[in-house]
Order: C-alpha cells, then structure tokens, then sequence
C-alpha cells in the first residue's frame, strides 16, 4: 500500500469513528466514502442511483449526507452485495439490486479480481496490473439491464443524482441508462485518465458524450496519481444545463 492510500483510509476512518452509522456499518467491514463528502455535500437529491455499490460505502455517505433521500443501488457480485445489505439494514429508502446496468438485456461475465472492488466487465489491463499489482481470480455469469428496467422514468424526480464507479464501463452504463437521463440532474463519475481495463472509454470520450447529453463538467475530485505524478484517474461531477 502507498503512502497516499495508507494516509487517505487513516482519514477515513478518523471520520467514520466520528458518525453512528458509518462507527456501526465498520462492525461489518465496511469504510463509509467519505472522500466524496466535500464533491457532493452542497446538492439536495431526492433519489441517489448508486451503480457500483460495491460494499455500501457510497450508499452509507448518502444516507448520512441525505437523510430523506431514497438510494437505489446497484451491484452485481454476490459477496459484496451481501454486505451492503447489512451495512444499510433497517433503511427502509434503500433498495438493491444484484445485476449490472448495461446496454444488453441478460446476461453477461464479469472479471472478478483479488481484491472485488477492481472487478469490470472489461478485461484487466496491463497499466492496472503494473500500477496496483492486480489480478483475475475469477469470472463470473451476471444479470444485466437497462436502467429503466428497474426505475421507471416517472419514478426519477428532477433532484436525481447518478454515481457510476464500474471499473471502465462508465459509458456503456450511461448509454443504458439514457432514458432516465433527462430526469437527472447531477452524476457524479470515477473516469480515467488512462487505459486501466483494456477497451475502456477514457475520460476525455465519456465528457464529449456527456455534453452532448446536455451536461457540464462542475468539479473534478479525488484525482490519483502514480509515482511520476501523472494523473491517473479522478472522481467528476456533471450538471445538467438548463436550456434557455
């Protein structure tokens, strides 16, 4: 582990210990996301879509940030999607779902690594594997859908806000949620700099689509860099433009 890494979970767990929930979520191994705090803590959404959930680390700082709001959350493996449930039990504004948001309808196989939160639907790239020591410990068959599959567009208030952290497949979630898209107001994306899954969009692509969508660039977070101090990747926010 770097020194940067080591330095950024001590911080997170100075300020876990700090808050109930995410002091009771580490009771079953889960470190709340606390780094995205100062990106996200202005916005008032009435419906976190939370794809990647991963362990519930996002979804325990919406709650704490967004005590009202409801969080739909989205992750496909079948451990750590055990764990979120019971890092968020009892919150009855939280609903999850074990399946992927793509552009296909089915099925599809996923690369799951050593340590799950590198896994994608992408192959593991040379870059990755060099800069974090990565691996493929197995695949695995998973549900995938579209967005609206599981939310209806109606159901989507104009407050929304999207987190996308799926390993490379940014774009690909994007394009399989557009009929939602005009609903949200705010996504919030980890986007690359360069190659780390092989055929991924890099951030430069996934911005163009973007604006296209109607969407401006409004903050860049949590921006990685390797031992050169090249950029690596880095945590987004986009807002949707008001057409006059």
């Amino acid at each position: 582990m770097s020194f940067d890494l080591f330095a950024l979970r001590a911080r997170k767990l100075s300020y876990a210990l700090r808050v109930p929930l995410f002091r009771r979520a580490l009771r079953t191994g889960v470190l709340a996301g606390v780094e995205h705090t100062y990106a996200l803590r202005h916005l008032t959404p009435g419906l976190v879509i939370d794809i990647g959930a991963n362990r519930g680390q996002f979804a325990l700082l919406a709650r704490h940030l967004w005590p009202a709001a409801y969080i739909t959350s989205f992750e496909p493996l079948p451990g750590p999607n055990a764990i979120c449930r019971k890092a968020m039990v009892g919150d009855e504004r939280f609903k999850l779902f074990e399946a992927a948001v793509s552009t296909e309808t089915g099925s599809s196989t996923i690369n799951v690594t050593r340590e799950d939160d590198s896994s994608s639907l992408l192959p593991l790239g040379e870059e990755h594997q060099r800069l974090y020591g990565s691996s493929i410990a197995s695949t695995l068959t998973i549900k995938t859908d579209r967005l609206c599959a599981f939310i209806a567009p109606d159901e989507c208030p104009a407050s929304c806000l999207l987190k996308i952290d799926t390993q490379g497949f940014e774009l690909e979630v994007l394009k399989g949620s557009e009929e939602l898209l005009r609903r949200v107001q705010h996504i919030y994306a980890e986007l690359s700099f360069i190659e780390l899954y092989r055929g991924q969009p890099l951030a430069s692509e996934v911005i163009s689509y973007l604006h296209a969508k109607g969407y401006q660039l409004a903050g860049v977070f949590n921006v990685a860099h390797d031992g050169a101090d090249r950029p690596i990747q880095a945590d987004m926010l986009f807002s949707r433009v008001e057409k006059e």
